[in-house]
């Protein structure tokens, strides 16, 4: 099975509040030589976005996508906050 072009669009990695396995960079690097295309960064408490173009930036090969899950830690729905995601 190969996973050459795959894009995995829910991961959940280092820091976060809870343990992980490992961190977004060696996920990131993992990924990348298992031939993905991309990887999306999910976390429930923070943006993802920086941490992922960072990444991009740093890790040429794949693509690493954030974003940012409105739920009560980051105050709910607010489009302010989509906004600025977007913005990133």
């Amino acid at each position: 099975m190969t996973l050459k072009g795959v894009i995995d669009t829910h991961v959940h990695a280092g820091p976060d509040v809870r343990p992980r396995k490992a961190t977004a960079y060696e996920l990131a690097r993992a990924a990348r030589a298992a031939g993905l295309r991309a990887i999306v960064l999910k976390n429930h408490h923070c943006s993802t976005v920086p941490l992922a173009a960072a990444l991009s930036e740093a890790l040429p090969g794949i693509r690493v996508l954030g974003g940012l899950a409105l739920n009560h830690a980051v105050g709910g729905f607010n489009l302010e906050a989509v906004d600025a995601a977007l913005g990133l």
